[in-house]
């Protein structure tokens, strides 16, 4: 039985731990919510590593989605690391993006960049993206 105070004494909380994560309501989840961003998207940012949709939506806060292809990714390990850090950079910088739903497609070679490639390149889309939503 002495296992059994793991279960019941997880430990200290981390209250600050839910703010670190994306929840369900910051990211785009339904096809409908991809396809509408794909067909209508007005705002769009471009280079050799990725495109990036937006649109604006009426919820008053910014959702992400994103496309890492099998095709142009192939291992597992890359298209993980590559959407961790879509997610990281999204979190960081959501404040930004006012209301806009935003979908990230990753393209080939994309996975030859390192850490801090890819985080600079998606700061320059986030940056690009508030530009032209406030040009609008």
């Amino acid at each position: 039985m002495r296992h059994s105070n793991i279960l019941l004494n997880p430990g200290p909380v981390d209250l600050d731990s839910e703010s670190k994560r994306l929840s369900r309501l910051d990211k785009l989840v339904k096809a409908s919510e991809f396809q509408r961003v794909f067909k209508q998207g007005n705002l769009k940012s471009h280079d050799k590593g990725f495109v990036v949709l937006a649109l604006e939506n009426d919820l008053g806060f910014a959702r992400l989605g994103f496309t890492v292809a099998k095709k142009n990714v192939a291992s597992s390990v890359a298209r993980n690391r590559i959407k961790r850090l879509i997610r990281e950079s999204f979190r960081h910088h959501k404040n930004n993006l006012k209301n806009l739903d935003v979908v990230v497609i990753v393209r080939r070679g994309t996975d030859k960049l390192d850490n801090q490639g890819l985080s600079s390149a998606l700061e320059k889309h986030w940056q690009r993206l508030a530009k032209l939503y406030l040009a609008q």
